[in-house]
């Protein structure tokens, strides 16, 4: 069940989630990219990591996005193993 915040609703947190957010905000860049957009490039990026492809901005900022996003780095993993799987 989602809770309900109303605007302007201060919320208290413990330690470890106020470290987690300053830890959050630490490592977030001004060109970030959402997952969707990741997704929308993996195959780019997978090009450029197996050799193929050359390195952009966008390659940059969906390298930096695995870096912090487990789904997203999960999904280019398989990714990867199934490209290299067809390459064999």
């Amino acid at each position: 069940m989602k809770m309900k915040i109303k605007p302007g609703k201060k919320i208290p947190l413990g330690t470890k989630q106020a470290e987690m957010l300053v830890k959050m905000i630490d490592i977030t860049c001004d060109d970030e990219l959402d997952c969707g957009t990741v997704f929308e490039n993996l195959d780019s990026y997978a090009e450029y990591v197996l050799g193929s492809g050359k390195k952009t901005k966008t390659i940059q900022l969906v390298e930096e996005h695995l870096r912090t996003c487990g789904d997203c780095a999960e999904e280019f993993q398989l990714l990867l193993k199934a490209l290299k799987a067809v390459d064999k």
